[in-house]
């Protein structure tokens, strides 16, 4: 017989909303029943202090996460400037390195364009000198 019940239940939309309106209306109707369905209700009803409650752990939680956030770009922030600084200070190095030999090859070029010059005029003296002597040697 229940198990006819159970199943017209399923079946029968009409008839489980009828069932609904018996079972509300005895609900109310009894004061112990009433009662006891109010206590089970208000177990599980969160009261504005327990809202409070969270709301502020939850407010808390975010400023601490927000705090950690922040610690950690700085420690980010930080660790990349130490990292630029060390990229700046090896291309300084390189620069410097550079510059140095740039300096000596400059230096040595100086050298012999000196020598060139040097050598240069030594042949314009030798070749005025030999001039010369042709000269004097056909006018005497």
């Amino acid at each position: 017989m229940s198990s006819d019940l159970i199943e017209a239940l399923r079946k029968d939309a009409r008839l489980r909303k009828d069932l609904s309106r018996l079972v509300a209306s005895e609900i109310i109707a009894d004061p112990e029943i009433r009662l006891l369905v109010v206590e089970k209700v208000i177990a599980d009803v969160a009261t504005k202090s327990d809202l409070r409650g969270e709301v502020e752990a939850l407010r808390s939680e975010v400023e601490k996460s927000g705090q950690t956030l922040r610690e950690e770009i700085d420690r980010s922030n930080q660790a990349l400037r130490e990292e630029i600084e060390k990229s700046n200070q090896a291309l300084r190095e390189e620069i410097e390195k550079s510059n140095e030999a740039l300096r000596r090859e400059i230096d040595l070029l100086g050298r012999r364009i000196d020598d060139l010059q040097k050598v240069t005029l030594s042949s314009l003296v030798a070749i005025l000198l030999t001039l010369a002597t042709v000269v004097i040697t056909r006018v005497l």
